[in-house]
This record gives C-alpha cells, structure tokens and sequence, in this order.
C-alpha cells in the first residue's frame, strides 16, 4: 500500500482539528445560551453572540478546507480522484452549510438582543434591577 500525500493528511488534519473546535464552541454556545436565558444581562447575550460568531466561522473553516481538499485530490492525486469523474457535494455538507447558518443566526439574534433596556421598557421589576448599571470607583 502506497503512503498517503503529506499536504493531503495535513488538510485531514486540519478538518478534522476544526471539526472538534467547531463542535467543542458549538456545546459552549449552546449552554451560554441557556443560562442567558436564566439570567437576562445584556453582556451574557453578547458573550453568547461572541460565541456563536466564533462557531461559525470554525464551521466556515471546515467548509473551505474541505473543499480545497477536494480541488487538491482532483489535481494532484489522480488515484483518489480518477480523471472524468463527477464530484458531488454529499449530505454531511449540506448539513455543514446549514449548521454554519443557524449559528449565524443566532449569533445575529443574540447580538440584536443584546442592548440595555431602559427601566419604562423592562418587563418586570427583576429585570429593570438586573439591566441597572453598576457605578464602581468615584
């Protein structure tokens, strides 16, 4: 058995390293937005926008480079990607597509959320104390 290219396994590598990124700030997101929900403050909605924007870009990442390994095998290893083939985009990155949308989404979502609302605004009085700013220093 011949060995595999070395730029091929670094781009392996390389989706494989950001998949579990990509899957480890997803879960992050994911429990940041629960407990923005328990607890209503204008900066745990932005840590959470923060989050889901650094999700989906590691999403977006794997998306690149998975196509770039395609492009490459097509180009360069003509065992793996024999010449007149036809390519076709499969399930999984369709699915890859639309879970860096949804993590767009949300972080466009929790970022429009995220401003101070004025005590008149607020719907409850918890919540008009929990958005009151906090003066530390003189």
């Amino acid at each position: 058995m011949k060995p595999l290219h070395p730029v091929f396994l670094d781009y392996q590598r390389t989706v494989a390293a950001f998949s579990i990124i990509s899957l480890l700030i997803m879960i992050m997101g994911f429990i940041f937005s629960i407990y923005t929900f328990r607890h209503t403050r204008y900066m745990y909605k932005r840590l959470t926008a923060c989050s889901h924007v650094i999700a989906a870009g590691c999403v977006l990442i794997v998306i690149e480079v998975a196509v770039s390994l395609y492009h490459y095998q097509a180009e360069k290893l003509p065992n793996r990607h024999p010449t007149g083939a036809t390519w076709q985009y499969g399930f999984s990155f369709m699915l890859a597509w639309i879970s860096f949308i949804a993590e767009a989404a949300a972080a466009i979502a929790f970022g429009v959320c995220s401003r101070k609302r004025k005590k008149d605004k607020a719907p409850d009085d918890q919540y008009a104390i929990e958005e009151e700013p906090t003066i530390i220093g003189r």
